[in-house]
């Protein structure tokens, strides 16, 4: 997210369910990121836990549910990211 352009989105899977796939939707908007929860119908066995790059942009159907979005500035979100990845490291 650190190097995406302004309004384009990634989207990040979280629950890897057999008929879908939950994801957070992380749109670019300068300095900020508007962080939509939804879900998607890629199955989540079609999805690399260790390596989910090629689902990023791969969402089509993009479906935000209850649609509540949360506000972040990239920095913060980045740096929430890397602390996860270190405590899941240091299990």
């Amino acid at each position: 997210m650190a190097s995406a352009e302004d309004g384009a989105s990634v989207f990040l899977p979280l629950d890897l369910s057999d008929e879908y796939t939950g994801c957070l939707r992380c749109t670019r908007k300068q300095d900020a990121l508007e962080i939509t929860p939804g879900w998607s119908h890629i199955a989540g066995y079609q999805v690399s836990p260790g390596n989910p790059v090629d689902y990023f942009s791969s969402v089509e159907d993009f479906d935000p549910g209850h649609g509540w979005v949360q506000q972040w500035t990239v920095a913060d979100f980045v740096a929430k990211i890397d602390e996860s990845i270190a405590a899941l490291d240091g299990r």
